[in-house]
């Protein structure tokens, strides 16, 4: 019997965990991290030791876009909750009663995490040492999406739950993940079986009322460097004001029952505490949150909107059919605002189980008054989006099946970093050119804080396109054009330059579904392996596509391989590589829409590659790079490692001692690469950064190369009697 309109009950409550463990038939196994990572949305499960684990709730599960350093969409899956009402056998009804369960139990197969992918996953090298990790998981080519994964638990009050999480490359599908959940009543949450086989609840109750309470941290933390003044004076970094609201998105599916998608979803608004974006500056809109340290660039580092909606709903545990009306339930948002510190910003936060005693089915908002005033509808903007689903009546055996779909929308980077350094400009110096920026849609426009909130705003309307072709994904059977997979991927540092090596995708697949392959596309990130990275602030660092190549433009190997080089790269920096792969099919399941490009994800190097100058034959030119180094340079210090100091002109081989004016020898290395340099990152032998001095370089022990029988420079060869002393200044 369905319920849809009655006051829901606060008495049987179960507040489920989601970070799980992996187990295998022999038992449990180590900490393993479970991602859907081939996409623009990456979503994370965190598995740990043992078979009964706490989930802790500030570990991030949501990321947007992936690959960016510490750009968690979802900072946390906040609560997961069941509640309802037991009626024992003798038909006495139970009320008020609450269990608060921490844990999930994994034991012998079939309980478990499975991790599935299509395509077995691309193998990357550099400079010949394996970049990629060996995915240990299950290769299975039929599986719907291009990965997924199944977790399968007892839970506390006798449940089995099976969870399910889809993910897709096609670029039109991958900015969510769409998760499917199953609850099975059996009234069975043994630990261990085998030493307690007797249930631990009568099988003749039942349940009334069940329904499931879901709730995400839908707002982004970053590194921001914004930070909070607190009565004392003292700054502190503050990582996010999270808002939320709720906002109602028409299908595009035409005569779908489900015409209406619900979608709750939070972003990084502006926070009531923040003062001045600078030190005695103006007061300020903190929305997007501008990039503070370690550069006041004002970079908007948390544009995205991130939320959910509900797909499908059982209707009850013998129809399959959608619950369409009134469901979900009801759609909220909570007030319970905290700062760094966990300290309430706002009186009359509630507690969790404030949801339930809503008066009835609709889309609310808690209040924040301490007077017990009813909840508000659609009046005031709260911290976390949380839905309810449900409202069944259930006997052992029966289940109940949920799914929705979690993602994220927002401006593009290149957006975040162009509209928020012309807003910074305009905040600290009014109405300057620099202060404008070429918007795509509204043109040359000066960057305020009110322009700057309706850009970020966009990302509202992108979270609500992934929300319409997720329905329109599970709708089809999740059958959406495939993209092919990445190629294996081959990275060579050479003189100057970096060579990559690829498969040839149609032939390794020559029926694959994805078309015609037409290009591969070449990209690629100076410094560090992820974007936004702390160090490369205001260096304009970011992965990039720097060519894309025709199939009939392309050359191949002596080994079979595709091949690009790579030229006038900086000596001394890191460079990373991705390879994808471009076919004449479009993404839209409708046929139209781009063309389906393979993951930029799944080969990308996390290793370096770093161009090479051939060892000298003298050390007549030995010197060091930057003299002075000085630790604020910025632009002028290497992009991957603000600390690096580099030593060129060396010969092939050769010992290079560093020691201070006062003779002491600080640190030692052995350069044997045949190179002409060789870097230090000012640490000491003793494991600590050096100071600011003058510091000597001596080379010694020094090797040429001279050519073997076949004219090759293969022979090492001492060069007699040469030393090289060089002075450097370290400004710290």
């Amino acid at each position: 019997m369905e319920k849809c309109t009655k006051k829901i009950p606060i008495s049987f409550l179960i507040i489920m965990c989601f970070i799980l463990t992996i187990t295998s038939e022999s038992g449990y196994a180590q900490k393993y991290i479970l991602g859907l990572d081939l996409s623009r949305f990456y979503y994370r499960i965190d598995g740990l030791d043992g078979g009964v684990v706490e989930y802790d709730e500030n570990e991030h599960c949501g990321m947007f876009p992936n690959g960016t350093y510490y750009m968690w969409t979802v900072s946390n899956i906040k609560e997961h909750m069941l509640f309802g009402h037991i009626i024992l056998a003798n038909g006495e009804e139970q009320r008020n009663y609450r269990k608060k369960v921490d844990e999930g139990y994994l034991l012998d197969s079939p309980f478990g995490i499975y991790e599935y992918e299509r395509y077995p996953r691309p193998v990357v090298y550099v400079d010949g040492i394996q970049s990629t990790p060996k995915f240990e998981g299950i290769l299975d080519p039929d599986i719907k999406a291009d990965k997924m994964y199944v977790i399968y638990k007892k839970h506390s009050p006798w449940m089995h739950i099976r969870y399910e999480g889809y993910q897709f490359v096609n670029q039109y599908y991958g900015d969510f993940t769409i998760l499917k959940t199953t609850y099975k009543l059996t009234f069975d949450d043994d630990y261990f079986p085998e030493t307690d086989p007797d249930p631990d609840a009568d099988i003749t109750q039942t349940v009334e009322d069940f329904y499931i309470f879901k709730a995400y941290r839908c707002s982004q933390t970053s590194y921001t460097g914004i930070t909070d003044m607190d009565p004392s004076g003292d700054w502190f970094i503050h990582h996010g004001a999270m808002w939320a609201s709720t906002m109602f998105v028409p299908s595009i599916i035409p005569g779908c029952d489900r015409n209406q998608l619900i979608v709750t979803y939070g972003w990084t608004g502006n926070h009531p505490d923040l003062i001045t974006f600078v030190t005695g500056g103006p007061l300020f809109d903190a929305t997007g949150y501008p990039r503070f340290i370690p550069l006041p660039d004002g970079v908007l580092t948390s544009t995205p909107y991130t939320g959910f909606t509900l797909l499908h709903c059982d209707k009850s545990p013998s129809d399959k059919s959608d619950w369409v009306d009134n469901q979900p339930y009801t759609s909220r948002v909570r007030i319970n605002f905290t700062n760094e510190r966990g300290e309430a910003q706002w009186p009359g936060s509630k507690k969790a189980w404030d949801y339930f005693i809503a008066p009835g089915p609709g889309i609310y908002e808690i209040s924040t008054l301490e007077d017990g005033s009813d909840p508000n509808p659609l009046t005031i903007e709260g911290k976390q989006p949380a839905q309810i689903w449900g409202g069944w009546d259930m006997v052992k055996d029966d289940s109940v099946t949920v799914v929705h779909v979690l993602g994220s929308g927002g401006i593009s980077r290149k957006e975040a970093r162009a509209a928020g350094r012309a807003w910074a400009n305009w905040y600290e110096f009014g109405d300057v050119p620099e202060a404008y920026y070429d918007d795509p849609v509204l043109g040359n426009v000066l960057i305020t804080d009110e322009v700057k909130n309706q850009i970020i705003a966009r990302g509202k309307d992108s979270l609500a396109v992934a929300m319409q072709r997720a329905q329109e994904l599970w709708e089809n059977n999740l059958d959406c054009p495939r993209p092919y997979p990445s190629p294996d991927l081959y990275v060579t540092s050479g003189p100057y330059s970096v060579t990559l090596e690829w498969d040839d995708m149609a032939e390794r697949y020559p029926d694959h579904e994805g078309g015609n392959v037409i290009a591969y596309r070449i990209y690629r990130k100076k410094g560090h392996s992820d974007d936004e990275y702390p160090t490369e602030a205001g260096k304009n660092l970011w992965w990039e596509m720097i060519k894309e190549i025709p199939t009939e433009s392309l050359t191949k190997s002596a080994k079979g391989l595709f091949t690009y080089i790579d030229a006038g790269l900086s000596v001394g920096e890191d460079y990373h590589y991705a390879v994808t792969v471009v076919s004449d099919k479009r993404c839209g399941i409708d046929g139209t829409g781009p063309n389906l490009e393979s993951s930029k994800w799944s080969n990308r190097s996390v290793l370096p590659a770093r161009p090479i100058i051939p060892g000298k034959g003298n050390l007549d030119s030995v010197a060091v790079v930057p003299n002075p180094f000085y630790i604020y340079g910025q632009q002028m210090n290497f992009a991957s490692d603000n600390n690096r100091l580099m030593f060129v002109n060396l010969p092939p081989y050769c010992t290079l001692r560093i020691f201070n004016t006062t003779g002491d020898l600080i640190h030692t290395i052995t350069h044997d690469d045949g190179s002409s340099n060789d870097f230090w990152d000012q640490i000491t032998q003793s494991n600590q950064f050096i100071a600011s001095g003058v510091y000597i370089l001596v080379v010694t022990d020094a090797k040429k190369l001279v050519a073997d029988e076949q004219g090759n420079l293969t022979i090492p060869q001492d060069i007699p009697g040469e030393k090289a002393i060089i002075k450097f200044t370290i400004i710290r």
